[in-house]
């Protein structure tokens, strides 16, 4: 493992808190177009759909460029939808906003993927988030069974 692996690794862990704290930001939002189910849909649904259409573009991006340029990109394309989500009220524009926060996840899971790939502990870490994401896809499932 290089020297700049540290600093590297916390690049990756703020970003998840950075991408995934801004994602929910949407939320409170989405009373304002309560008049209209039509905008909150495509609001909602923004998200996925730019994190869909740039997955693959950035994961190719990711292999020619290295994964650092792609995470600091990933982060800039995050804050730039902060601020239009921040900035506008345009139900069209908080879309575009949306679909460019997506798009930042997008560049942003290839190269985290990359970055966690290439660390000594990778198996043992790998089986921790497939579990715990196994853990959130069972969640909706079996989460009033934990319980009893």
């Amino acid at each position: 493992m290089n020297q700049r692996a540290p600093e590297r690794a916390v690049l990756v862990y703020f970003g998840v808190f950075f991408i995934m704290g801004l994602s929910g930001v949407i939320v409170p939002i989405l009373d304002l177009l309560a008049h209209d189910p039509f905008w909150s849909s495509v609001l909602f649904s923004a998200y996925s759909v730019g994190a869909l259409l740039s997955l693959i573009p950035f994961g190719v991006l990711t292999d020619r460029y290295g994964a650092p340029p792609m995470l600091v990109l990933s982060l800039v394309l995050t804050a730039l939808s902060g601020v239009g989500l921040l900035a506008f009220s345009d139900a069209s524009l908080l879309t575009a906003a949306r679909l460019l926060e997506g798009a930042g996840c997008g560049a942003f899971f290839p190269s985290a993927l990359s970055l966690l790939s290439a660390h000594p502990n990778y198996p043992k870490s790998c089986l921790l988030y497939t579990s715990d994401a196994a853990d959130e896809l069972d969640g909706v499932d079996l989460g009033g069974r934990r319980i009893i």
